[in-house]
């Protein structure tokens, strides 16, 4: 169920899935349940058609690549509160190699109630290139336009493409040297 809201003065467009929404005036929407969930500033301006399908819309989480993901994860959670929703290592892969295999490929947490993805980086981090915005859509067509969109101008570094853990994946560099993870 997705909802139109008047936040701060902003029009917001918001999905209230999971959530026992109880009421929504002029400046405020109400749930029983204190949770983050997806909201997108969109401006004081909705445009007519908002509901036909023609918005892209993601969830975005950060990725972060570390020497060391888990104790960086265990860092974060003991800071924060939380816990350690999953872990995959590259020995659970396909295509394992036993000098990689304790690597982390993909580690999901929850601190401070935010979700954050992972993963063992091979090459030395220094401040600024440890992090990607990974987006998540929910069809391969808005996910294949997201990435197109990204990509144009900037440098393709894993084309979107069917991956052994399911769905489709890429990631790029955009023309702005920011970095993007695309699932779908």
């Amino acid at each position: 169920m997705y909802g139109l809201s008047n936040i701060l003065g902003h029009k917001a467009f918001f999905k209230l899935s999971d959530y026992n929404f109880i009421s929504c005036n002029q400046n405020t929407a109400i749930h029983k349940k204190f949770h983050p969930f997806s909201i997108a500033i969109m401006g004081t301006n909705i445009p007519n058609n908002w509901m036909e399908g023609r918005w892209i819309m993601a969830t975005l989480k950060p990725y972060l690549f570390s020497e060391d993901s888990r104790a960086q994860a265990g860092f974060y959670i003991g800071a924060l509160g939380g816990e350690i929703q999953s872990v995959m290592t590259y020995g659970e892969s396909p295509e394992s190699n036993d000098a990689i295999k304790d690597k982390v490929m993909h580690l999901c947490l929850i601190a401070g109630g935010v979700t954050i993805f992972m993963s063992d980086s091979f090459g030395p981090i220094t401040p600024g290139n440890g992090i990607n915005l990974s987006l998540e859509f929910g069809s391969g067509a808005e996910g294949r336009e997201a990435f197109d969109n990204l990509a144009a101008g900037g440098k393709v570094m894993h084309p979107l493409e069917p991956v052994f853990w399911g769905g489709m994946f890429g990631q790029l560099e955009d023309k702005y040297g920011v970095l993007w993870m695309i699932s779908c």
